[in-house]
């Protein structure tokens, strides 16, 4: 009976504190998951690329940020000093080379979405111009194998944050000069559709109106989360305005 209690409860300790748990580990397999923060470092590696991209450096705002989205994972202090060590580390990988990690340690779709998205949201909570976010976290997706869909919809989770940059910039970005008084929606339209403002015409705004519809409308995406679905309603919605305001200026 005394060997069974003794045996009973080093099971438990085992239990408790010492076997792997694989509770919200970001792996794409069950039986894949590990319980060290080490496991996280193709996504810490990328994100920190970002973060120092362009010669800026850690703030403490931006060392927040990572340490709130990792705040599951990083539990004991070993894993917060782990934490601290590699987002001291000066990786000379190429961004090719970490995106490659990433894709192949998180093959999941939403794990790729999942990196976009905080990289994203890091870099506007940084202040980096919108056109520069954009086309950072375009050249990700693309390189994560993500479809211009997937892309957008990251994009129209932070069009607060993207849009009031965007709004303000976007003549001097494009060079508009707007042509009438409603020159500022006829510029978004243009922008929404991807036609230049110069080469307004029905039949470039019709033909741009069914590709970008066809890309984005939602049932289309049946296999999409309910979120992402709402994001492509309210996109389908903004080229269906794009596409009037644009058909009745000419």
């Amino acid at each position: 009976m005394t060997i069974f209690i003794i045996f009973a409860i080093l099971g438990f300790i085992y239990t408790v504190f010492i076997k792997p748990s694989t509770t919200n580990i970001p792996a794409n397999e069950a039986s894949q998951a590990k319980t060290t923060i080490n496991n996280l470092f193709p996504f810490i590696d990328l994100i920190t690329y970002y973060a120092l991209d362009d010669g800026r450096a850690w703030t403490s705002d931006k060392v927040k940020y990572v340490k709130h989205i990792l705040s599951d994972f990083v539990v004991s202090d070993w894993d917060k000093t782990l934490l601290k060590e590699r987002l001291k580390l000066k990786n000379n990988k190429s961004l090719n080379h970490l995106i490659d990690e990433y894709k192949n340690s998180y093959p999941a779709l939403e794990k790729k979405i999942a990196a976009m998205t905080c990289i994203c949201e890091m870099l506007c909570l940084d202040g980096v111009p919108t056109i520069k976010v954009k086309e950072k976290v375009t050249y990700l997706g693309n390189n994560l194998g993500l479809s211009k869909v997937h892309i957008a919809s990251v994009f129209y989770k932070f069009k607060h944050m993207l849009g009031e940059e965007n709004s303000t910039n976007q003549s001097h970005e494009e060079n508009i000069s707007p042509p009438d008084n409603n020159g500022h929606d006829i510029a978004w339209a243009c922008n929404t559709l991807e036609i230049p403002i110069n080469q307004i015409s029905p039949e470039r705004v019709q033909q741009a109106y069914r590709v970008k519809i066809k890309e984005f409308h939602p049932d289309k995406h049946q296999s999409l989360s309910d979120s992402i679905r709402r994001l492509l309603h309210e996109k389908t919605q903004d080229l269906n305005k794009a596409k009037d305001i644009l058909l009745g200026k000419l």
